[in-house]
């Protein structure tokens, strides 16, 4: 297979080993967001009363360790196909990566305000740059089959362009859903995992 590579192209190790690291080292530090009180009486009564409290920030630690790891699994089928970087795609990373390290702070955000029209829409904000800028690192990376084999075929940029769109669109649809239901709309991030590994965006 050509990879189109010059003696002058620079390896994808360095940023992949960036973003395993960040990625990692920020679905962890969403834990911090369960805890528990210095003093608590020790009954299974007053252990349930505080476990159901905390009902909404277990919420937001699932909804956010998966939606991490989502994005993690798509940054890392991208880079099956992008084999080499330029300085473009290392400071989309870069971006791309400083938005993955802020999702723990939007996440407590919503577990403290989860009811408020503003936790919701900076959360969905944070993910939609986020998303966007997946997207835009696949664009840059297969035009003219800049960072990519030569000979990868258009119908596999195609299929994963879809997959791509859909990133960006789902927190989009929750900015424009949250004004008028903000404790419900965070349940549209469903719809990441369903579409985006949905069967048809696999046909070519």
């Amino acid at each position: 297979m050509s990879s189109g590579r010059t003696p002058f192209d620079l390896s994808t190790d360095r940023v992949e080993s960036l973003a395993d690291g960040i990625f990692g080292f920020a679905m962890t530090l969403l834990v911090l967001n369960l805890s528990l009180p210095d003093r608590i009486e020790p009954t299974s009564a007053a252990l349930s009363k505080l476990l159901l409290g905390q009902a909404r920030n277990f919420y937001a630690y699932i909804l956010s360790f998966l939606l991490l790891g989502n994005l993690w699994a798509a940054h890392h089928r991208q880079h099956q196909f992008i084999n080499r970087t330029d300085t473009q795609h290392v400071w989309i990373n870069i971006f791309l990566l400083m938005f993955v390290a802020l999702v723990p702070f939007t996440t407590t955000l919503i577990s403290d305000f989860g009811d408020t029209v503003l936790a919701e829409a900076i959360f969905a904000l944070n993910l939609f740059l986020l998303s966007a800028l997946f997207l835009f690192n696949w664009l840059h990376a297969t035009r003219n089959h800049r960072l990519v084999n030569n000979d990868l075929d258009d119908a596999t940029i195609r299929v994963m362009t879809r997959r791509m769109l859909v990133l960006p669109a789902v927190p989009l649809l929750v900015l424009v859903v949250c004004p008028f239901f903000p404790s419900y709309s965070s349940f549209l991030y469903v719809l990441i995992p369903v579409l985006y590994w949905r069967r048809v965006f696999r046909r070519r």
